[in-house]
C-alpha cells in the first residue's frame, strides 16, 4: 500500500509581541498562516523571563491587588503549579505605568504577589525578572524573606546576563534614571557588592537583572538561570524539534539584545543543533542577522497590525518553501 505524503509540519514558536499580542497570540496569527499555505501547524510559544513568561509555563492563575511601582494599586496575577509559584516581575512594572523614575519607584507588588503565595502553601518561588521599573537592587524583597530563606527555594529567570555593577548603567537611563541618579545607584551597589555577605551574589550571572533583583535572589541563597532555556527546557522543545519540518519564531523588536538571551535566539539555537530549518518574524529588525524577517515597515505599523501582518508573513515563508520541494 502506498502511503501518503507526510504532512509539512511547521513549528509556531513566538515569543510576545510587546505591546501588540501574547506569545499565545503570536502563535495563532503564524498558525493561520501556515493553514492558508497548506502546511499543519504545532503551536508551542515562548519566553524567556520578561511578560509572558507565567503563561507560557502554564498553572492555575491566581488574582490578587498588588502595589505597583509608584504605590498605586494594580490588578495583577501570578500562576501556581502544586508548591510552586510563577510570578513576573512585569506585573507591577514599566508596562504598567508611564511614570519613568526609577529613584522613586519600588518593587513592593513583587514582594506582595511572594508573600500572598507563600501564605497559600507555595514553597518554591520562580521569578520572571524581566521588565522592572526600578534599579533599587531588589532591597524590599530581601527584607520581606530574610528570615523565611530557610524553607522558600528561589529562582530568577533573567533574560540578560548583566553583573549586578553593571544595572545602573545599563538600565538605569532606560528606565527613566538621570545622570546624577545613574552615579547614585552606583554608588550604592558598589558598597553592597563590597560587603562580604554579597561579593559572590554581586559576581553571579544575571544578578544585574531587574535592576539588581537577581542580585538579592542570589544573597537569599536562590538560584538564577537564563529564562529561555529554562522555559524551553520546560516545553521540552527538542522533542518538538524532531516532529516538525520548519520551525517560526519571533518578537516584537530584533536587535542586539535578542542575542543575549531572548526567546527567538534560543529557538533559533535550539533549531540549529537539531538541523531544522527556522526564521524569525519579527516586527522590526536591526541590521541584517541571517534567518530574521521584519514584518512591518515600521515600528508604528508593526504595532497596529501585528496579528495580520505576522498571518501574511507565516504564509509566505511556508508557501515558499512548499513550492520549492
Amino acid at each position: 500500500m502506498v502511503r501518503p505524503p507526510r504532512k509539512f509540519v511547521v513549528l509556531c514558536a513566538p515569543n510576545a509581541f510587546k505591546g501588540s499580542l501574547t506569545a499565545m497570540e503570536a502563535a495563532r496569527a503564524m498558525a493561520r498562516g501556515v493553514r492558508r499555505a497548506g502546511a499543519k501547524p504545532v503551536l508551542l510559544p515562548v519566553a524567556d523571563g520578561g511578560d509572558g513568561t507565567a503563561a507560557v509555563l502554564g498553572g492555575k492563575r491566581v488574582k490578587m491587588t498588588a502595589t505597583g511601582p509608584y504605590h498605586e494599586r494594580l490588578k495583577v496575577e501570578y500562576r501556581r503549579r502544586g508548591g510552586e509559584a510563577i510570578v513576573e516581575v512585569a506585573q507591577v512594572g514599566l508596562a504598567r505605568t508611564l511614570r519613568r523614575d526609577p529613584s522613586k519607584a519600588t518593587i513592593q507588588g513583587v514582594v506582595d504577589m511572594v508573600l500572598h503565595a507563600v501564605d497559600h502553601g507555595a514553597r518554591k518561588i520562580t521569578i520572571a525578572l524581566g521588565g522592572s521599573a526600578t534599579v533599587n537592587a531588589g532591597v524590599d524583597l530581601g527584607e520581606a524573606l530574610y528570615k523565611k530563606r530557610g524553607f522558600l527555594k528561589l529562582l530568577g529567570l533573567f533574560d540578560v546576563a548583566t553583573l549586578f555593577l553593571d544595572a545602573p548603567r545599563l538600565f538605569g537611563p532606560q528606565k527613566g534614571a538621570s545622570q546624577d541618579d545613574v552615579r547614585s545607584f552606583e554608588r550604592t551597589f558598589r558598597h553592597l557588592a563590597r560587603l562580604p555577605f554579597f561579593r559572590k551574589p554581586a559576581r553571579t550571572k544575571g544578578s544585574g537583572a531587574a535592576g539588581g533583583i537577581g542580585f538579592m535572589i542570589a544573597a537569599l541563597g536562590g538560584r538564577l538561570l537564563p529564562g529561555a532555556d529554562f522555559v524551553l527546557r520546560a516545553l521540552h522543545f527538542d522533542d518538538a524539534l524532531r516532529h516538525c519540518n520548519l520551525v517560526l519564531t519571533g518578537e516584537g523588536k530584533w536587535d542586539r539584545t535578542t542575542r543575549e538571551g531572548k526567546a527567538p535566539w534560543a529557538v533559533m539555537r535550539a533549531a540549529k543543533r537539531a538541523a531544522v530549518p527556522c526564521v524569525a518574524l519579527c516586527g522590526t529588525v536591526t541590521g541584517k542577522p541571517r534567518g530574521v524577517r521584519p514584518i512591518a515597515r515600521t515600528p508604528q505599523e508593526g504595532m497596529r497590525h501585528a496579528a495580520r501582518l505576522l498571518e501574511e508573513a507565516a504564509f509566505g515563508e511556508v508557501k515558499t518553501l512548499l513550492n520549492q520541494e
